[in-house]
Formats: structure tokens, C-alpha cells, sequence
């Protein structure tokens, strides 16, 4: 049977490992590439500025709300994503 201070020693080296795992991967280029979409939005018939329209990123929880001049903007926009 093993000793108790051996088994402590081999959850201590699990452990870093899945640690140094999950902060290696968080911390890739990669996935933490994001970037920034602005926009106006216009009535396609009179060119009008509208206010209130919600604009939102196809698959994610992103998303925004024109303002008084139709203008938006986007943070954390995913590479290849699409409005």
C-alpha cells in the first residue's frame, strides 16, 4: 500500500498540471482575439438614421442597440463571426 505522503505527492503534481493546462489555454492568441464592429443603420428608402434597432452577432450573446443616430458599436467581436 502506498504511503498517504506519496498519494499527496501524486494529487499535488495532478493538480499543477490540469492548472498549468487551463492557464496555458486561456491564455492562447488564439481564442483571446477579439475585436470592435461599428455601424450605422439606415432606412433603405430614405436613407433615415434609426434609433432603437437591435443588432446582434450571429451565434453569441453579443450585441447592441442604435443609438439617436443609428450608430452602434461592438466589443468583443469574434474573428469570422458574422452580424
Amino acid at each position: 500500500m502506498r504511503s498517504e505522503r506519496r498519494v499527496f505527492s501524486e494529487w499535488m503534481l495532478v493538480a499543477t498540471v490540469l492548472a498549468l493546462t487551463g492557464w496555458c489555454a486561456a491564455d492562447s492568441p488564439a481564442q483571446t482575439t477579439t475585436g470592435k464592429v461599428s455601424g450605422r443603420v439606415t432606412d433603405a428608402r430614405t436613407e433615415e438614421a434609426l434609433a432603437g434597432v437591435s443588432v446582434a452577432v450571429v451565434g453569441t450573446r453579443l450585441g447592441a442597440v442604435t443609438d439617436a443616430n443609428g450608430e452602434y458599436t461592438i466589443l468583443g467581436f469574434p474573428p469570422g463571426a458574422i452580424l
